[in-house]
């Protein structure tokens, strides 16, 4: 029997890896990205740059997902943690309109109430808000769910943020459970919202969301004034609050998947201080401007030089340090 010729033989596997590489080149995976970025929402302390912020600032933290590089209609999972390592923050985000993802595991139904069960909107501060979710699971096989709850109050404050929920969920079966939380005693009188998530696990732990957030609204003391509308792409907003914040480094958790089979991640972090606080007592009062009339009219080259009294940080004591101040006034912080 005549044997091929190798060169016919080195060709015609040399075809086949050609051919067997184009096939993997023609059914790679798309590139899965999510980018975050934090800036300001609320204020005209640009100066400070976008990784510092004081306290009382507004905040907005956005998120944008890319498929081979071009945006994507998806959700973002979103947890902002505190400088005690805990949740400040938990939302799910839209990049776009998601209206023809599936969601395996979904909301039926979310609603504050009494410990009962009842349908309740009004709260008083320092009182506890019953909330009640239903959530179903429509594939076919069983799913762990992680429930986050976050509240924000009519200041656009977070008031609170915790996971009061992990388990398995099985098909086909609506699931309801009642879950509470305490407002501050010092919570703002007006509309505020509870927004909840679910995910797959923490985002910090990489849980990427199921299905979009849901939202339902409450009062504290009174139902005016209403909490700013929310965006409904791409980015959420909030505020630091005046009093009792604790300072250091927030660090952002955002977390997407495509088809449950890619996920991308991002981390972001930055720094909350007490501007203005010449004195470092963390809390702004008539002391802290005494010291700014102090330094009235010193620059850099003074030799009594104070920076921390250069609120605004143009070189030059003056009275527009004066006015920050007094807009900062009874600011306080946690060290």
């Amino acid at each position: 029997m005549r044997l091929p010729n190798p060169l016919v033989i080195v060709l015609f596997l040399t075809s086949l890896l050609s051919l067997s590489l184009s096939s993997c080149v023609a059914f790679a995976a798309p590139i899965l990205q999510i980018k975050i970025t934090v800036g300001r929402s609320s204020s005209t302390l640009g100066f400070l740059g976008n990784q510092v912020y004081s306290v009382g600032e507004g905040i907005s933290v956005c998120a944008n997902i890319t498929l081979d590089g071009s945006s994507a209609a998806n959700l973002a999972a979103i947890e902002l943690d505190s400088p005690y390592g805990n949740p400040y923050l938990i939302r799910t985000i839209k990049t776009g309109n998601v209206s023809r993802m599936y969601f395996r595991v979904q909301f039926v139904d979310l609603y504050t109430c009494d410990q009962l069960g009842n349908p309740m909107t009004l709260f008083n501060p320092g009182s506890t808000v019953y909330v009640n979710i239903t959530i179903k699971n429509i594939d076919v096989v069983q799913h762990n769910v992680r429930v986050g709850l976050y509240a924000q109050c009519s200041d656009n404050t977070p008031t609170y943020a915790y996971y009061p929920e992990g388990f398995t969920i099985i098909p086909g079966v609506p699931q309801p459970f009642l879950v509470q939380f305490t407002l501050p005693g010092n919570a703002p009188s007006g509309q505020a919202m509870v927004f909840a998530s679910l995910f797959t696990d923490y985002p910090a732990n990489l849980g990427y969301p199921y299905c979009p957030e849901q939202a339902a609204n409450f009062s504290i003391r009174a139902s005016t004034p209403a909490m700013p509308q929310q965006p409904d792409y791409n980015n959420m907003t909030f505020s630091l609050p005046r009093k009792n914040v604790k300072l250091g480094n927030y660090t952002v958790h955002a977390v997407t998947n495509f088809n449950a089979v890619q996920t991308a991640t991002d981390i972001k972090q930055f720094t909350v201080i007490l501007l203005g606080d010449i004195n470092k007592d963390y809390v702004i009062n008539m002391k802290d401007i005494a010291m700014c009339v102090q330094f009235f009219n010193t620059t850099p080259n003074s030799p009594n030089w104070n920076p921390d009294a250069d609120v605004n940080k143009d070189g030059v004591v003056n009275m527009k340090d004066i006015a920050l101040l007094v807009s900062f006034f009874q600011n306080n912080a946690i060290p």
